[in-house]
């Protein structure tokens, strides 16, 4: 595989980006471009998350896909509340900038998939919500799918968290009924005769948020979606999810999974 590793100036974020881009080295493109999945880090990390903490590069090359990994930093991928519009920045800005330095990405939306863990996870729901032309499918690694619950628990002292969320989130207010609350967005699309992306959760049963996925299963199908969830034995990192990206991904390009079977 192929790793390239980018800067490019952002006209949302006013300020020069990273990102890293995986290519399946050795195999062609179709006409079309490469299937693409663009994963999103957790919180305190960076673009490079996932290349250093799983295997994510070897599992690209297996089944010639192509993989964008961008920087959100603490944001949740919203436009924050007192910071910069990294919503924006992946709604409107990020595909068009990435394509245009690597054409042969895919533009297609059955090429194109939406990934997190943690953090990212939530960002990638909204993103993939609020853009469901976009993306064929999305994805989460124990992702903090339920935002509102999440932080109303952290203001009244029984969540863990940072001042990210202060910055980030501002107010509840912002998390319910709002472009940043997946499970309005998802029925929101269907009452407008949207297609939404097909959808993928995983859980390790120790993890500090698997309640809180169990309950994120629950409220996407009562908004009307299909979503695919998993329950397995690990807690919150990659030493748990990394067995079952073959997984997630497989289920991205043919609508099924492999069960995770590429072990770490």
């Amino acid at each position: 595989m192929a790793v390239a590793k980018v800067r490019f100036f952002s006209d949302t974020l006013h300020m020069m980006v990273p990102a890293a881009v995986i290519l399946p080295e050795g195999a062609e493109p179709s006409v079309t471009g490469y299937k693409t999945v663009w994963a999103l880090h957790g919180g305190n990390g960076d673009h490079t998350e996932w290349l250093y903490d799983s295997c994510v590069a070897r599992y690209a090359r297996e089944l010639k896909i192509a993989v964008v990994l961008p920087a959100l930093y603490n944001s949740f991928g919203m436009n924050m509340a007192h910071g910069a519009a990294y919503a924006d920045f992946l709604q409107d800005e990020v595909m068009g900038k990435i394509r245009g330095l690597f054409p042969s990405l895919s533009h297609r939306r059955e090429d194109t998939y939406a990934a997190g863990v943690s953090m990212g996870g939530f960002a990638a729901f909204r993103w993939a919500v609020n853009r469901p032309e976009a993306f064929e499918a999305v994805g989460a690694f124990a992702g903090a799918l339920y935002m509102e619950d999440i932080f109303r628990k952290y203001l009244e002292g029984t969540q863990p968290g940072g001042p990210d969320f202060i910055y980030s989130f501002g107010s509840l207010e912002r998390l319910v009924h709002t472009e940043n609350d997946i499970f309005y967005m998802t029925a929101q699309n269907i009452r407008e005769g949207k297609k939404n992306p097909r959808m993928y959760l995983l859980c390790g049963k120790e993890d500090f948020g698997f309640e809180q996925n169990q309950a994120a299963f629950r409220l996407l199908k009562e908004a009307g979606a299909e979503p695919e969830f998993h329950e397995v034995e690990g807690a919150h990192s990659f030493g748990c999810w990394d067995p079952y990206i073959t997984d997630m991904f497989t289920f991205f390009m043919k609508g099924g999974t492999d069960n995770g079977k590429n072990p770490l």
